[in-house]
């Protein structure tokens, strides 16, 4: 069976991305933070690989400690930051996804992370996004998680 060529086949995340998005998770241990990742989309024979290389961050704008919110103006500097990277790395980079962290809660998304992710991935279908949950301390929640998925399968 063959892929189809508009489909999202990897992701790669540099090592410095991924310790920026650890150590911002990081910073606080009482609300969420986001950022928008830039990089680019590489369309192959297998499909397309989103590879991102940088990120930039937004002010909260959100009031609720449980909430993060990516604006319209957010999204706009995100792209004036990948034009300056474009720039320094000499790369066509562009905004091709987005992270936030639940800090004591798990990975999974809620609702209003799912229609975020639905409103970002209506701009690009292979807009990301990534959740990071520094502070969970329940080694068995992906077990119970998986186990119940599995179940109601």
């Amino acid at each position: 069976m063959s892929k189809q060529l508009d489909q999202l086949t990897d992701v790669f995340i540099s090592d410095e991305v991924l310790l920026m998005c650890h150590n911002l998770a990081l910073l606080t241990e009482k609300e969420e933070v986001a950022a928008l990742l830039i990089g680019q989309k590489i369309i192959h024979e297998n499909g397309i690989t989103v590879s991102v290389t940088a990120l930039s961050i937004p002010p909260r704008g959100e009031i609720k400690k449980d909430r993060v919110e990516i604006m319209s103006e957010d999204l706009v500097n995100a792209m004036e930051d990948a034009k300056h990277f474009s720039r320094v790395k000499g790369a066509n980079l562009n905004v091709i996804g987005w992270y936030h962290s639940h800090p004591h809660i798990t990975v999974w998304p809620s609702n209003v992370d799912l229609q975020t992710q639905l409103n970002l991935q209506n701009m690009d279908s292979c807009f990301i996004g990534i959740i990071c949950s520094s502070y969970n301390t329940d080694t068995t929640t992906m077990m119970k998680e998986n186990e119940n998925s599995m179940l109601s399968s």
